[in-house]
Parts: C-alpha cells; sequence; structure tokens
C-alpha cells in the first residue's frame, strides 16, 4: 500500500495524527474528573437511590436488585457504565484512526486496460545541449521546449508517442505509448543538460523508436535552437526519407540570440575570455522539415505555434491500434470513509445507557 498525499499535504497529514494521542489524554483526565466528581456527589447508596428503578432489564432483575446488598449493587452499575464508557470511546477512536488513513489517500492495486485509438506514431526529440539554457525566450530554451510537449499532448491525442532527447549524446526516455502520464514524467524529471548538439545522430535515434511501427504515418518532432555541431543533416534528410517519416520541427529561441549561462549558474560560458552566443540556426531545421514534408514553426512566447502543430498533425492520415497500458494505483480512502461512519453509527446506537442484566453478574464475581 501506497500514500498519495505528497509535499506539505504530506507534512500536515503526519501532523494530524497527533490527535490520537491527544484524544486518549483527554479520555484519562475525563475519567479522572468523572471519578472525582462522583465522590464529592455522594455516597454509593444515595448515587443508587436516585438512579431510574427501569435501568433494570426486567422486573425480576429490579426485584434481586431490590433486595441484593447495597455495595454489590453499585458494583453492578459501576462495571456496566464503565463496559459502555469504553465501547463509546474505543468506537470513536476507532473512528479518528480510519478518518486520518483515509485522509492519507491510501492505495493499491493496479489494473491494465487496453485502449484502442486511432492515430499515428511519433517522437518528440527535444535538443538538451548547454545552448537551449540560452535565456533569449524566457525563462530560458530549455524551459520553453518542456512547456511546448506539455501543451502539445493533449491535442495529440489517440496517437502514440515516444521521447528522445539529444545533445552530443541521445538518450531514449520513452518509447511509443499511448500513455501520456509516462512522457510527463519524463520531462519533468529526466531530462540532463550536455554538450554539443547532433541533430544527425537524434534522427537516427528516433527512426529506430519508429521501427516497430505498424501506422501507415509516422513523424519525428524535433525542438531545438537549430545549432548542429557534428552530425551530418543531409544524411539525416535522406534516410528519414527513405523510411517515409516526416520531420516536424519548432525552432526554439531568437535570430538575435543570447550568451550561454553555465549549468551551475556561476555567470556565462567563454571562449577565449568571448561570451559564447547562440543564435536559433532556423534554415537546418526548415530545410529537415522541407525535404520531408513537414512543416517548421518558430515557437513564440505564447507557445500557439506548439497547439498549431499538434492540429496539423492530426489531420495526418491516421492508422488504428490498441495499445495495453498500466494505470496508477487507485485511491481506497472510500473503504476507509465508510468503515469510519460505520463505526460511529454504533457509537451513536450504544450511547443510550440501555438496561443491566441482572442475570449476568453474581455476588461473587
Amino acid at each position: 500500500m501506497t500514500w498519495g498525499v505528497y509535499g506539505i499535504t504530506r507534512f500536515v497529514w503526519m501532523l494530524s495524527w497527533a490527535i490520537i494521542p491527544a484524544y486518549t489524554l483527554l479520555l484519562f483526565i475525563a475519567h479522572k474528573k468523572r471519578r472525582r466528581a462522583v465522590e464529592r456527589f455522594g455516597q454509593p447508596s444515595l448515587i443508587y437511590g436516585i438512579l431510574a428503578e427501569d435501568i433494570w432489564k426486567n422486573d425480576d432483575d429490579a426485584r434481586k436488585a431490590g433486595s441484593a446488598n447495597p455495595d454489590f449493587r453499585m458494583r453492578i452499575i459501576r462495571r456496566a457504565f464503565r463496559f459502555r464508557n469504553n465501547i463509546k470511546e474505543t468506537l470513536i477512536l476507532v473512528s479518528l484512526i480510519l478518518m486520518l488513513v483515509a485522509l492519507g489517500r491510501p492505495q493499491w492495486g493496479t489494473r491494465q486496460e487496453t485502449i484502442h485509438h486511432e492515430g499515428i506514431d511519433l517522437v518528440l526529440c527535444v535538443d538538451t545541449s548547454y545552448s537551449m539554457l540560452a535565456q533569449d525566450i524566457a525563462p530560458n530554451r530549455i524551459a520553453v521546449a518542456a512547456d511546448a510537449v506539455r501543451m502539445m499532448l493533449p491535442e495529440l491525442d489517440g496517437n502514440r508517442v515516444g521521447l528522445v532527447s539529444f545533445a552530443s549524446t541521445t538518450r531514449i526516455h520513452s518509447p511509443l505509448t499511448l500513455d501520456y502520464r509516462v512522457i510527463q514524467n519524463m520531462l519533468d524529471h529526466s531530462l540532463s543538460m550536455g554538450p554539443g548538439t547532433d541533430i544527425e545522430q537524434a534522427v537516427n535515434v528516433a527512426l529506430k523508436v519508429l521501427d516497430n511501427s505498424d501506422a501507415n504515418t509516422r513523424a519525428i518532432i524535433i525542438l531545438s535552437d537549430g545549432e548542429d555541431h557534428g552530425g551530418n543533416i543531409d544524411r539525416a534528410i535522406q534516410k528519414a526519407q527513405a523510411a517515409d517519416v516526416q520531420i516536424f520541427a519548432l525552432g526554439i529561441g531568437t535570430p538575435e540570440g543570447a550568451p550561454i549561462p553555465e549549468y551551475d549558474g556561476s555567470g556565462y560560458m567563454r571562449f577565449q575570455g568571448e561570451l559564447v552566443w547562440s543564435r536559433l540556426e532556423e534554415d537546418v531545421l526548415k530545410r529537415m522539415a522541407k525535404a520531408t514534408g513537414g512543416l517548421y514553426f518558430r515557437l513564440s512566447p505564447t507557445l500557439i505555434e506548439s497547439i498549431e502543430m499538434a492540429h496539423e498533425i492530426r489531420q495526418l492520415e491516421h492508422t488504428e491500434f490498441s495499445q495495453a497500458i498500466r494505470m496508477q494505483r487507485e485511491d481506497q480512502f472510500g473503504i476507509f470513509l465508510i468503515l469510519a461512519v460505520v463505526f460511529l453509527s454504533i457509537e451513536a446506537i450504544v450511547n443510550r445507557l440501555g438496561s443491566i442484566h441482572w442475570e449476568s453478574y453474581d455476588e461473587t464475581g
């Protein structure tokens, strides 16, 4: 079993468990005060004398009580009251624990679901080279690229999507999937920056991800500033054409460019004393898109171009396919809330005094 609360909410939830020892302490204090109040009120025989005669279950029990030793009668009454109080307090305590467990959103069990969709197969290639740290588009290019992907995913619903990041080396973060939560998680936690840029290698890896695709239409979306330091763009274009894969591109940055910050935030990169400047190289991205039948957009601060590109991709020929995905653990807090209500209902029932059965006791017990 896992818990579905995180961050500050989890901290507050853990603090709320202090209610349990606090409640137990209050019960102890209440018992002490109740005992002292009884002692101040009067002798046991006086207390018994003001109790209603119908506390006994039937007339025969009342008659037996009337003829019994007063001290023994009081012992029976005290035991009955103590028993009922203990039941009530235990039921409330258990209900509190169940409600606190429910607040923690307990989760267990996973289920698989087969989803049927019509769409295309595409791979997102996100540039994670150091030049993507440039801040000519706020807050920086890599953050804008990640936000653009997040905006595109809902618009790409029904298409299988893979995720690749590239600098001088390329890394596959996710194969083709319909479960976009995987893509989101990789964007949030797995992207790491690196030196250099090799767009050809990124295209080669994306084509490998698409190798086993049976979709009629396959595509690659490159999110980059277009700077390339090691690959052969013409060769990448030829490989994409041979595989009948269209390349779409989102240019991130500005033609004016900006200096590249150091990865540790200590300042800006310099070479021979001069600032290392990075500019958006649109020609590379435009050429790849045009040669393979794709489209190019320069991303603006509104990111609207990512939506426009997703809409263009949705117009491509679709293929029907299905995929079994494993769903996340499901919240089970409802079970604990229902149990808490049941125990509180029982407590309300036993809250009434009820009656005492004389036959349950004997003067030796």
